[in-house]
């Protein structure tokens, strides 16, 4: 019964506006269930459920689970539970707590209803429960700069919709169908072009970039982790997912592939300028959907087994890297990168947790990315010299994240080593804990979620 995976969570959002001070228990709960209870799902083979919706207009609730849809939603599951249950130290002092539940429970069932739709208006309707939670996430519970940059995430959210929206009518005028299958493969490469813009405004590829940095710094760090571990991802699953439909897609390769180049370029030059952690670490959620429309520019092979890997690799790494600049802003006040340091010797189990997720964001063997960048990097030598500009980014990325790693927990700062920080709690500390034995499993042993 996969409708259970989104049902549960769907009724613990309404019932937390009324569960007052547990509600951030509620929403755990509720989350940890949609991951156990897809755990047992493993695919051999594709798992399938349909019901009848509106059948005059040849519309059904139908949900599946392959290789592509289970290793994500197991992941959206996972980082959602342990983002409610960090949340529950790091949002105690905030406002509407109840209210700020119930919208991370929709946004993690919209994001799961994303991956586990094959209907196309399905898939629609939950993408929009999906951007319209995570929108009044971050303007309603974010900092200072939030309101604008909730804005910003809203006019580009909707103009991803809208080409998603003429997309799925476009190939429903042709085929008659709602239904997303490989099975309508040879479509023109015309009705492609409107779920590439969409897809690439989500992954905020340039030149549709402008709103992820300042989108991801202004939210609350849950709300970080699940935006730059999760969501991003949506776009690199949109395009695995519907380009099945479509035939000559093959003769945009080059230019898809020119443009994820760009993309990982300008991210990983613009992250080395940065002083605030959580711009730091937005700024590389740039360069890294590069990295995946990069793999899903090879089309095929093992290109695109890397992106699909990487879908999971980086997002369990930069949900990481999201919670450790929050425990960071919750210990010192701060994440500015010039007002910190010394932070490894007063914080040294927070500073360990951050080098994982710092080593496996820098594609650093026996750690998680690694394992999917390798695969992307093989699947680009069909384009030599991009594929050797996106091998230096990655020296790029060794050496932002090394530099600045090095100067909030290393660098010695007597201001920080005076004054008496914050102990991260509990909750706080296993969220974090979990998600690095996610990204040292992964970079050991990624075969049980390769499912392919």
């Amino acid at each position: 019964m996969i409708w259970l995976v989104l049902l549960v969570p769907i009724i613990a959002a309404v019932l937390a506006p009324f569960a007052r001070g547990k509600a951030g228990i509620l929403a755990f709960l509720a989350l940890l269930f949609s991951f156990l209870f897809i755990l047992p799902m493993y695919p051999a083979k594709a798992l399938t459920e349909s019901a009848p919706w509106v059948p005059q207009f040849g519309l059904s609730i139908s949900f599946r689970v392959d290789w592509l849809s289970y290793p994500l939603t197991l992941l959206i599951a996972l980082v959602s539970a342990l983002a409610a249950l960090y949340s529950m130290d790091y949002m105690k002092d905030r406002e509407d707590q109840p209210l700020y539940y119930a919208c991370l429970l929709l946004f993690a069932a919209g994001m799961m209803g994303v991956t586990l739709s094959s209907d196309m208006i399905l898939f629609y309707l939950f993408w929009e429960v999906m951007v319209l939670s995570s929108f009044f996430l971050i303007s309603e519970w974010g900092n200072q700069d939030a309101k604008q940059a909730s804005v910003k995430y809203f006019i580009y959210m909707r103009a991803s919709a809208l080409a998603l929206l003429f997309g799925i009518l476009w190939v429903h005028a042709a085929t008659g169908s709602f239904e997303l299958s490989p099975g309508l493969a040879g479509l023109t490469l015309l009705g492609f072009l409107p779920f590439l813009l969409a897809f690439c405004i989500k992954l905020a590829i340039f030149p549709f970039h402008n709103w992820l940095p300042d989108a991801y710094s202004a939210a609350p760090a849950p709300v970080s982790a699940m935006l730059g571990g999760l969501m991003v991802n949506m776009g690199a699953y949109g395009l695995l997912r519907f380009s099945g439909m479509f035939a000559g897609i093959g003769t945009l390769s080059v230019y898809i592939a020119l443009f994820a180049v760009i993309t990982i370029l300008y991210g990983a030059f613009m992250a080395l300028r940065q002083d605030s952690l959580k711009r730091l670490w937005a700024w590389s959620s740039v360069s890294q959907t590069g990295y995946l429309l990069f793999g899903f520019a090879a089309l095929g092979g093992i290109g695109l087994t890397g992106t699909a890997l990487q879908m999971i690799t980086h997002g369990a790494t930069k949900a990481l890297l999201f919670l450790v600049a929050g425990a960071v802003v919750y210990a010192a006040g701060t994440d500015e990168i010039s007002k910190l340091g010394s932070l490894g010797g007063r914080m040294p189990k927070v500073a360990v947790l951050a080098f994982i997720g710092g080593l496996s964001l820098a594609g650093i063997p026996l750690f998680a990315v690694f394992q999917s960048e390798w695969m992307i990097f093989a699947g680009g030598l069909q384009f030599p010299a991009l594929d050797a500009l996106a091998m230096l980014a990655a020296l790029l990325t060794l050496a932002y994240v090394l530099l600045n790693l090095q100067k909030v927990f290393m660098k010695v700062n007597e201001t920080m080593e005076n004054a008496k920080l914050k102990e991260v709690p509990w909750k706080m500390m296993l969220a974090m804990a979990v998600l690095a034995i996610v990204v040292l499993l992964l970079g050991i042993y990624p075969s049980p979620i390769m499912l392919r």
